[in-house]
């Protein structure tokens, strides 16, 4: 073989190696995203919660574990990743708690929040200021919490949104960020982003390398728009897409955009102040009263592809009985749906109806019977609703509705079929009145096992000012005995706010400025020293005076493996022995992985416990190493799993 010969097949078996390598790093599935309502799906569903069991509940050793004050409401869901708890507040304070004793490991501010009264006089919606309203989203794998905050640019002050990216173990800021939220609706002529009259909701959503933010209105003070807007994590404006010319907010009582697929967004919409557009199957230029469907091209452009209006949205329009203060759920197709109606989704609104839809053909406006709704299922309901909906697939199937008012409460659907349909009935509702300002549920458990299941509500007793809120705990199944498990005190809770959770413990964020942590008695967490629980610990039994103990490197011990097949979801807990400051893990597909081979997905960056979702039938390895001072641990801990489903 000659010179030129061999050069040419070194360079073949040199690309030949580098898409093998970038194939398997690829073929490593990434973490999901922490964020509002669990899931993309908004569920609302927390189901690696065995702790938080109703028989755990109800103990006597369960209850408060920390409050923390901070400056300013706390509108948003409090999130838990890389081992940090995750708040925000409307005073634009941002901070990282220690998820177990609620101290401060940083705080900041993003800048003077926007104040409420002197820009508009009578509004008394989230007074005094607005800050971060929207649930944030955070991305595990990089510890990357993104949010939007509103403020004032500096020359000339007018009141601007950013979005910004925080690290989860500093909250420094990350590079190309804060980015303003500016500019032209790609797909409307006229509107132009306002940020003064806009009001930034919905829990956001982190697809594809893109975190996007729905916007609506503030009191209602027009001219507004709806707004869907992305921004890349590399930090550019990526998408600015309207509902239409005035009106038709993105606002969900700050319920979570909905994605059920790569490059697919779904959200509802409030009340419109443009003509009532004509009976149609397909999304007219004005998104008022519907839920749609936007499917976002490569180049970041939105298009509404699909959408579902009442046909009675003329009247819902000037009743102000908008059917976006509910947010969407999707419910997961492994448990509800039939064959021909695999994918549903629920929204209820103020108009005391709950409609379930095919989320493939969502039912365009007059195109039933009559001229009337084409869905899969219209439940009337006693109570509007504001808020999330939460739901658990065990024991046959459960939505739990936030049915607002003074005879309100948590509405149980359960699920069914009639004829080879889906069919949901109102089978129960929890005892307590849910009056307006109460938040929305959530519910716990393990997995599907039956009578895991428990629903978290923060109750407003009394609409206005809220005082004397509780979280309460119920049963989620109404057959199984008395309703509510436990409730505790939590000053005033936040309108349409929701409970966090993580590895036992449950969060509340309360318009008076606090964090409270609930849980049962917790296990002593060891130091990452490894010297006992003594804190400033001198040095290693056996030293010599001016001498420095020799440093082990740290010892890697995988504690527990959750394993659920059904939901493609794996979670790890591991701890360490010895100098550990953090951990590293990494999942691979072993069937792509050649033995022997180099090009695993690499080592990342990870908090126990860890969890991977949406894992495809195959064989896998975990891998998970603690690191030190002296370096990480050589002998990383394992798990190999196979997950088949059919």
């Amino acid at each position: 073989m000659s010179f030129r010969e061999r050069a040419a097949a070194s360079f073949v078996a040199g690309i030949a190696a580098l898409l093998a390598a970038l194939s398997l790093a690829a073929a490593a599935p990434a973490a999901e995203p922490v964020t509002a309502s669990h899931d993309a799906l908004r569920t609302g569903w927390y189901p690696e919660e065995p702790k938080l069991s109703p028989a755990a509940i109800t103990s006597g050793n369960f209850g408060q574990i920390f409050e923390t004050p901070v400056q300013g409401q706390v509108y948003a869901q409090p999130l838990v990743s890389n081992g940090t708890l995750l708040v925000v507040t409307e005073d634009n304070w941002v901070y990282g708690l220690d998820p177990v004793t609620g101290a401060v490991k940083w705080s900041g501010n993003v800048g003077t929040p926007f104040e409420i009264e002197s820009a508009f006089p009578g509004c008394t919606d989230l007074v005094p200021n607005v800050g971060i309203t929207g649930t944030p989203v955070i991305d595990p794998d990089t510890g990357t919490a993104y949010f939007l905050a509103k403020t004032y640019s500096a020359v000339p002050k007018t009141p601007i949104w950013q979005m910004h990216a925080v690290s989860m173990a500093s909250g420094q800021e990350a590079p190309g960020f804060p980015v303003t939220i500016s500019g032209n609706a790609e797909n409307i002529t006229h509107p132009e982003f306002n940020a003064e009259k806009e009001l930034q909701r919905p829990g956001l959503l982190l697809m594809d390398g893109v975190v996007y933010a729905g916007f609506g209105s503030h009191c209602d003070i027009q001219p507004y728009q709806g707004w869907l807007v992305g921004v890349t994590t590399s930090g550019q404006l990526r998408t600015m897409w309207a509902t239409g010319p005035n009106g038709s907010a993105i606002w969900q009582s700050g319920g979570g955009l909905v994605s059920d697929a790569p490059g697919q967004i779904l959200f509802a919409t409030g009340n419109s102040f443009e003509p009532t557009p004509p009976d149609s199957p397909t999304p007219p230029p004005d998104l008022g009263e519907a839920v749609a469907r936007v499917a976002i091209g490569p180049t970041g452009a939105a298009t509404a592809t699909d959408f579902f209006s009442p046909w009675n949205r003329k009247e819902l329009d000037d009743l102000d009985l908008d059917l976006g203060s509910s947010a969407p759920t999707a419910l997961p197709s492994q448990y509800f749906g039939t064959p021909a109606v695999p994918n549903l989704m629920l929204v209820g609104g103020k108009e005391h109806k709950i409609f379930v839809m095919n989320r493939n053909a969502l039912g365009g406006q007059g195109q039933g019977p009559g001229g009337k709704n084409k869905v899969v299922q219209e439940i009337p309901n006693a109570h509007a609703v504001f808020g999330s909906m939460a739901i658990w697939p065990g024991q046959g199937g459960y939505v739990y509705v936030p049915g607002i008012g003074s005879n309100g409460g948590v509405e149980v659907l359960q699920y069914g079929t009639e004829a080879g349909q889906p069919k949901f009935t109102l089978v129960g509702q929890t005892p307590d009145p849910l009056a307006f300002g109460s938040g929305s549920p959530i519910v716990t458990s393990d997995g599907t096992a039956p009578g895991s299941a428990v629903i978290w509500v923060p109750q407003c007793p009394k609409s206005g000012t809220c005082a004397g809120s509780t979280l309460n705990a119920y049963r989620a199944v109404p057959s199984e005995g008395p309703a509510l498990l436990w409730k505790a005190p939590i000053g005033i809770t936040p309108k349409f706010g929701r409970p966090g959770v993580a590895d036992g413990r449950v969060y509340v964020g309360t318009r008076d400025g606090r964090v409270i942590g609930f849980g049962g008695p917790s296990e002593p967490t060891p130091p990452a020293n490894g010297k006992g629980s003594t804190a400033g610990s001198g040095a290693a039994a056996g030293a010599g005076p001016g001498s420095e103990p020799e440093v082990a490197r740290p010892r890697t011990k995988l504690a527990r493996a959750v394993l659920r097949p059904a939901l493609g979801r794996a979670t790890f807990r591991f701890g360490a022995k010895g100098d550990a400051s953090r951990f590293e893990c990494r999942l691979a597909r072993t069937a792509k992985r050649p033995a022997g081979s180099s090009a695993a997905s690499r080592f990342r960056k990870c908090s126990s416990p860890k969890t991977y979702r949406h894992l495809a039938a195959g064989s896998y390895l975990f891998e998970v190493r603690a690191v030190g001072t002296a370096g990480s641990d050589r002998t990383p801990a394992k798990r190999r799993f196979t997950f088949q489903r059919g």
